[in-house]
């Protein structure tokens, strides 16, 4: 194969890993998407990791993972977070669609995502979609921010977290309080021990992106989630475009290929097989490459010579050239 195809697959390679590396997801709850939406922070700060409902098993003891559900949660789905739990994992659901409904039924708690927008025209930040509640965990209170939540009918769970007096269902969307629509202090957060391991729900699934987490207590109620353990995000239930999921494959790839060759036991092999590549291919290439190497100087010399000779082989006189340059030259020297 000619050296310019080589070269040619170099380039399109090495494009396509700056590109990928350059250009960042833009998918809603995607650990590598820097912008609003995503949750990067969680990522870089407090070393989020994704996983899967297959491998939830193997996670380590002290292991805690977060849902977000972009899509309903399915039976299969269902019963692996169960196994999680009874195994004494502890789970952290965000959802303000319903989607996670099946799961909150399946395991007892009798609890439900309302489905409908809760807001406050007091106790706000900026605007009445974005309420504050107040989050009771770890013996502390956190005034967290919430962005176009939901409302959580508790059931048999117990209540973590409270609206204040003025917030409201907007069931109509309208954004003014009707005299049918329920107001008060309502549920937006609450916990269910199931088995061993223990369930959190919140009906906001945008507390914690890279927008949020900076607002009211967000950060806080974060890290004291997180205390003391291994924080992981479902990949499973996340809703992400064909550049995201074949983005985030590469950088899992070079992740896993960076450890395997400086953290691992065969990080010296690794190294030595590579060095031992580059060296033949560099071996292979560069003679190749040298033949066809004209010193400027003398390239001139060359095209006097095809002019007065037009009917001589170019490829022949090119790969003469160096010997007939270094013989003119010691010549010169002598």
């Amino acid at each position: 194969m000619k050296e310019y195809v080589y070269l040619s697959i170099l380039i399109v390679i090495f494009s396509t890993a700056s590109l990928l590396i350059a250009v960042p997801s833009v998918d809603d709850f995607s650990l590598y998407n820097p912008l609003w939406n995503g949750l990067s922070t969680l990522r870089e700060r407090y070393g989020f990791e994704y996983t899967t409902t297959s491998n939830i098993q193997s996670l380590p003891e002290n292991a805690i993972v977060f849902v977000f559900p972009s899509k309903p949660i399915d039976g299969g789905q269902a019963e692996a977070l169960k196994g999680f739990l009874s195994n004494g994992g502890t789970v952290v659901l965000l959802d303000e669609y319903g989607y996670s409904n099946p799961l909150l039924h399946s395991i007892g708690s009798k609890a439900s995502i309302t489905s409908k927008l809760l807001r406050d025209p007091l106790f706000k930040y900026k605007s009445s979609e974005l309420p504050y509640a107040w989050v009771d965990l770890g013996g502390k209170t956190f005034k967290i921010c919430l962005n176009y939540a939901s409302t959580l009918q508790p059931g048999e769970s117990k209540v973590l977290g409270l609206s204040s007096y003025f917030s409201f269902l907007d069931e109509d969307l309208d954004g003014s309080h009707d005299y049918e629509e329920p107001s008060g202090r309502m549920c937006i957060a609450s916990s269910y021990a199931f088995g061993r391991g223990l369930l959190i729900v919140f009906s906001d699934s945008s507390i914690f992106l890279n927008s949020m987490l900076n607002l009211g207590e967000n950060r806080l109620l974060l890290e004291e989630l997180c205390k003391n353990r291994k924080p992981y995000l479902l990949e499973d239930l996340l809703c992400f475009g064909a550049y995201t999921t074949f983005r985030e494959s590469f950088i899992s790839t070079l992740t896993t290929l960076y450890n395997l060759m400086f953290h691992s036991s065969i990080s010296y092999p690794l190294m030595f097989l590579t060095a031992l590549l580059v060296f033949s291919a560099v071996r292979r290439f560069y003679p190749r490459l040298e033949k066809r190497y004209i010193p400027l100087d003398f390239r001139s010399k060359l095209h006097s010579t095809l002019r007065l000779h037009p009917g001589w082989n170019r490829k022949v006189l090119e790969e003469i050239l160096p010997e007939v340059f270094e013989g003119f030259e010691h010549s010169r020297e002598d």
